[in-house]
């Protein structure tokens, strides 16, 4: 269900990188934008795919085992945005150092 708000705030932050393509000083800003989202995004479904997938085959039937799933269901969730935002800044910082896309410090 978090991922009826997970989707359309990461298309809102495509379509607001896009922009940000075409002005050179802010090159660098949309591509960690894009590419830190969909990390984010990608890492945090998979993940909490495994969760749910797993759990049915790990936990036991009990009293709290429906609690358990859905806890760590939304750590997951969690988890898998902050891990998948940190890949996508390490990967978006390489690529801009590769194709030299960093801000142009101001003449003096």
């Amino acid at each position: 269900m978090p991922f009826f708000f997970i989707l359309p705030l990461w298309l809102l932050l495509l379509v607001l990188s896009v922009p940000l393509f075409f002005v050179r000083r802010l090159r660098f800003l949309g591509t960690h934008i894009a590419i830190a989202s969909t990390a984010a995004v990608l890492v945090s479904f998979v993940l909490s795919t495994l969760i749910l997938l797993g759990s049915a085959r790990l936990l036991p039937d009990s009293r709290f085992s429906g609690v358990a799933v859905i806890s760590l269901y939304l750590l997951s969730i969690i988890g898998g945005g902050v891990a998948g935002s940190v890949f996508g800044m390490v990967l978006a910082h390489k690529l801009n150092r590769r194709l030299s896309w960093w801000p142009i410090p101001p003449a003096r």
